[in-house]
């Protein structure tokens, strides 16, 4: 990631912090609720702006259903022992 950064030449990396997390095998995710809540959080005012409040719930209703209904297997509690979380900061450079 440093290198695609400092490559691009528009940002600098205030800060940079990973995390690993190991689950372990007594951890369960309900994969719908982990991509659905911090989905829902991030667009549901933009959604809510655009298309009105009735359409919000409609709409996540329908992609709770699509993931359901997605093979989702990649992100199983088995294959999810040890999670990285890349936390990057960035400040855009200024304008020469």
């Amino acid at each position: 990631m440093t290198r695609i950064i400092e490559r691009n030449g528009y940002f600098s990396i205030e800060k940079m912090q990973e995390l690993f997390k190991s689950l372990g095998p007594t951890v369960s995710l309900d994969i719908q609720s982990h991509i659905v809540s911090p989905v829902r959080v991030g667009l549901q005012g933009v959604i809510k702006e655009h298309f009105g409040h009735d359409m919000v719930d409609e709409i996540f209703n329908y992609f709770s259903r699509k993931l359901a209904n997605t093979d989702l297997t990649f992100m199983a509690e088995e294959n999810s022992q040890n999670i990285v979380d890349l936390f990057i900061l960035l400040k855009r450079k200024p304008f020469d």
